[in-house]
């Protein structure tokens, strides 16, 4: 193989030490930094080292999290030495298969199968504007539609996915995240060892040979069957928890409607001007029967308190009028 791992010493290793074997060769960081020992070949190296992470990545769903330059070793021959597997990826069957999913709705301008994989994906669906995530879908599709597979970076489909979660308050799962990462750091690392390094087109015939087993009509009815079977096998459970909440108390129903807080923001409002309206007609009924009331004080013929009842009703009505001007409501 052209890409090896270090060798674990078991006779040395315990519980709380581990024992790799030593790797002689070039990292990646000395040679960001101008070491290029003769017989390394860096284009190849780019090739190489891009097609094991890919195939850990699209094959096996399992692998190396942490490729950065001080991880990564080159040997004589133009070999690989990855090592510190602490940062280890899982991508679940199922989490590939949304990926592939992910990548074929775009090309396919499937708004609402990416919109529905986001929201999937989001641990809190509540947090996002449907209207504005839907708009920036529209976007994000139309980028990609008709474009040919060779000429689509899936890293910069994930990068563009991560923008759109980012700035609707979603989140994407950590798995996703780290496949992310590991991406930038794979384009990054075969950049430097070769100017021309094109992930894309590494990764087409892997991704490509995928796209086809998930079309295919038997994934897709193993896939139905599946989903199928899992809703049949929790649906005795489901029914349980609901049946049991509902003998002690628990069951909770909620019901979000976001145009009800508006709603009754606005008829809180208009309840408290009618309010202030009847309050201001007494005061002009009373202010009316005082003034027929010869006894107390006068100011220009007219009864005191009767002239203060009316300019306080004058005031009261014109301070509900501004409001209503102002709002926008008559």
């Amino acid at each position: 193989s052209h890409v090896r791992y270090p060798r674990v010493h078991h006779e040395f290793t315990r519980e709380r030490l581990l024992v790799l074997e030593r790797i002689e060769g070039t990292s990646a960081r000395a040679w960001e930094q101008g070491t290029r020992p003769a017989g390394l070949d860096g284009p190849l190296l780019a090739r190489r080292g891009a097609e094991e992470l890919l195939r850990q990545i699209f094959v096996e769903g399992v692998f190396h999290a942490d490729p950065h330059p001080g991880n990564v070793f080159f040997l004589p021959g133009s070999r690989i030495a990855l090592i510190d597997c602490g940062m280890v990826g899982h991508l679940t069957e199922r989490r590939q298969q949304e990926l592939l999913g992910l990548l074929v709705a775009v090309l396919h301008r499937d708004e609402r199968q990416v919109t529905e994989s986001l929201m999937s994906w989001s641990s809190d669906e509540s947090a996002a504007d449907s209207e504005l995530l839907t708009q920036d879908v529209r976007a994000f599709v139309d980028r990609y539609h008709g474009a040919p597979l060779g000429e689509i970076a899936f890293a910069e489909v994930l990068a563009d996915v991560a923008d759109i979660v980012r700035s609707n308050g979603l989140f994407l799962p950590p798995d996703v995240t780290t496949l992310i990462r590991v991406f930038s750091l794979l384009d990054r690392l075969g950049t430097e060892l070769d100017p021309d390094f094109d992930l894309t087109t590494l990764a087409r015939p892997i991704a490509e040979r995928a796209i086809r087993e998930y079309r295919s009509p038997w994934r897709v009815i193993e896939r139905e069957g599946a989903e199928v079977l899992r809703l049949l096998r929790d649906l005795p459970r489901d029914l349980r928890q609901i049946l049991d909440r509902t003998r002690r108390g628990r069951l909770r129903i909620e019901v979000a409607v976001d145009s009800l807080d508006d709603f009754a923001d606005r008829l809180d409002k208009s309840a408290n001007r009618v309010t202030v309206g009847l309050i201001t007609a007494a005061l002009i009924i009373g202010t009316a029967i005082a003034m027929t009331v010869e006894a107390g004080p006068r100011l220009l013929g007219l009864p005191v308190l009767g002239l203060f009842g009316f300019v306080s009703s004058g005031l009261v009505g014109a301070a509900v009028l501004w409001s209503i001007l102002r709002s926008g409501r008559r």
